[in-house]
């Protein structure tokens, strides 16, 4: 209700509608991530976040022809870019969907040219990407393996995302593209120092909310 009157106070605020729509994709309101997200659209036609969300939705709904659409814009985002060596990590996602689709052949050569630019990326030859860190460089590289086959490779590679701080949680285990390496003991392993770290981080966000009420309820004996 909050980010809803968020919007209606500031209606050109996309921040505001990117949000709405990851609470509705996390409770798999997809009917609501699309409506949200074509209005942040309308707001913002070249908007990264909203052509990712409703991407996302229609592969959800195995509609694989309408998310390559929308992931296929990737090259009008990039084009408006200052920087041209920036990129969007939306090649490997239409990839994704190609291979869905049945064209193996335009999907091989997507991910490799994907994996070309996150080793640029990771040698510091290219600019890094419009949503990039070194953990997201090496997930999105992970990715690019999974689909292209090097299981192993891949598996390494979200080891490395997750030591340099892509600890997204339940992002690893819920991404289509490791469906074929999500039951190998290498991405258990991996996950399993994802789901620690998060229940770690979310116990010790608990405490310290409890020491906050406690240090608040304590100076409010001593005023008394």
């Amino acid at each position: 209700n909050s980010l809803k009157k968020a919007i209606s106070l500031s209606p050109k605020a996309g921040f505001n509608y990117w949000a709405l729509g990851a609470v509705y994709q996390v409770s798999g309101q997809y009917d609501e991530v699309r409506k949200i997200s074509e209005q942040f659209l309308k707001i913002s036609p070249s908007s990264q976040a909203a052509l990712d969300n409703l991407a996302w939705v229609h592969f959800q709904l195995k509609e694989y022809e309408k998310a390559a659409e929308y992931w296929s814009r990737y090259k009008e985002v990039e084009a408006g870019f200052e920087d041209k060596g920036q990129t969007i990590p939306f090649r490997h996602r239409l990839a994704m969907c190609l291979l869905k689709l049945g064209d193996t052949k335009k999907a091989r050569e997507l991910l490799l040219e994907d994996k070309e630019i996150q080793t640029q990326m990771l040698n510091k030859t290219r600019s890094t990407g419009a949503w990039a860190n070194k953990g997201g460089i090496y997930y999105d590289m992970a990715v690019d393996l999974a689909l292209l086959g090097f299981e192993d490779e891949a598996i390494q590679n979200l080891d490395s995302a997750f030591k340099y701080e892509f600890r997204v949680s339940g992002f690893f285990e819920n991404d289509p593209a490791f469906e074929k390496i999500k039951s190998s003991s290498g991405f258990r392993k991996v996950q399993k120092k994802v789901d620690d770290y998060n229940d770690f981080m979310k116990v010790a966000f608990t405490n310290a909310l409890n020491r906050a009420q406690a240090s608040k309820e304590l100076k409010g004996l001593r005023e008394k």
